[in-house]
């Protein structure tokens, strides 16, 4: 990604900057929710057809291709799964609670996934 090339990371708070220096560091991708704007349970599924969200860093809603990886909970889709994250479970300077994800692709198994949490759970002790 062309800030990490250029040495500038977003400054968004402790846990997200955690997640990307553990992220970069191990080659784990991690992703950082704010929790209590999670609703119920969260499920992983594919896209339906005239799905969309609203990704970080954009104001409005984008299309999701059909059969893409999507995280959902009861309400919305948080994520296009290890693509974007959702703008309305993103961190922010009001997060109290978090919830640290991450994916494996091909090559990383889920001992090294749990090692790149484990360490950023230690980090934000």
């Amino acid at each position: 990604h062309e800030s990490i090339v250029k040495n500038n990371l977003p400054k968004i708070n402790s846990a997200v900057n955690t997640a990307y220096l553990i992220s970069m560091e191990e080659m784990i991708p991690i992703a950082v929710f704010d929790l209590d704007k999670i609703k119920g349970n969260i499920v992983m599924r594919f896209a339906k057809k005239g799905e969309s969200y609203i990704p970080i860093g954009k104001k409005q809603a984008i299309d999701i291709k059909e059969g893409i990886r999507i995280l959902q909970d009861s309400e919305k889709i948080i994520a296009m799964f290890g693509v974007r994250d959702s703008a309305q479970t993103q961190v922010d300077l009001n997060t109290k609670n978090i919830l640290l994800a991450s994916y494996g692709l091909k090559g990383i198994d889920k001992k090294e996934m749990n090692k790149a949490l484990d360490m950023c759970e230690e980090l934000l002790k």
